[in-house]
């Protein structure tokens, strides 16, 4: 069953550590910062509407899957919802991101869903939920990190 985390919530105030190492474990293997982690944590805990958490729980309490996305107006009355983080422990688990992604549509005045992924993963939310590659961000990494420019700013 899907569950949105309010902090409000005595629950979820009682995993709160768990739901946090959760989340921070994930941006760090998609090379995000703490500081990321904290701040959409901050966000939560002072229910701002822009940041949202789904999670899936199994019958210990134990979080199974997470979907942290947020809500950005592009336009007057006009919303992309951006999936920051989708994990599913679960291999065989073909509900959750799809309950997410009804959950996002049926926000009002949701136009589109963006979300980044790896190159392995694109693939399947291609085929299995519908996405369409909009825009490509590429990366180049700097081999020769310790020169130093003299940069005036």
């Amino acid at each position: 069953m899907l569950y949105k985390v309010d902090f409000s919530q005595e629950l979820w105030r009682l995993i709160y550590a768990q739901l946090y190492q959760r989340l921070l474990n994930f941006a760090l293997e998609c090379g995000d910062t703490e500081n990321l982690v904290k701040s959409r944590f901050v966000s939560l805990v002072a229910n701002d509407p822009s940041v949202n958490l789904l999670v899936e729980v199994d019958e210990n309490g134990n979080v199974t899957s997470h979907c942290l996305f947020l809500l950005q107006q592009i336009q007057p009355e006009v919303y992309v919802v951006f999936c920051e983080q989708i994990l599913v422990d679960l291999k065989h688990n073909e509900t959750f991101v799809k309950d997410c992604l009804s959950y996002v549509e049926n926000i009002p005045q949701v136009a589109r869903i963006s979300m980044f992924t790896d190159e392995k993963k694109y693939k399947a939310f291609k085929k299995k939920y519908e996405f369409t590659i909009d825009k490509v961000l590429m990366k180049r990494v700097i081999k020769n990190k310790d020169s130093t420019l003299d940069i005036e700013e």
